[in-house]
C-alpha cells in the first residue's frame, strides 16, 4: 500500500509540472480514453494542437517519472 501511495504522489507531482492545457489533454487522453479529435472538440482547439500538447505532456511525464523506468531497468520508450 505504501509503495502504491508513493507512486500516486509521484504521478501527481509529475502532472503538476504540466501546463494547464497539457494537463487537460493528457488527462482526457489517458484517463478518459478520448481520441484526439474529441479532445480538440471539447477544448475548442485543433487536432494538431492536441497532438502537440499531448507529445509535450508525455515527454514531461517521462522525464518526471524516469526514475521508475531506470529502477525497473526498462530502457524502452513509452509509446504514445
Amino acid at each position: 500500500y505504501a509503495e502504491s501511495r508513493q507512486m500516486q504522489v509521484h504521478i501527481q507531482q509529475a502532472l503538476d509540472t504540466l501546463s494547464p492545457r497539457e494537463r487537460s489533454v493528457f488527462l482526457m487522453r489517458h484517463y478518459r480514453g478520448l481520441a484526439g479529435k474529441a479532445v480538440g472538440n471539447l477544448l475548442n482547439i485543433s487536432e494538431g494542437t492536441v497532438k502537440s500538447l499531448h507529445s509535450r505532456a508525455i515527454k514531461k511525464m517521462q522525464n518526471a517519472l524516469g526514475f521508475y523506468r531506470d529502477s525497473l531497468d526498462l530502457g524502452m520508450e513509452v509509446q504514445q
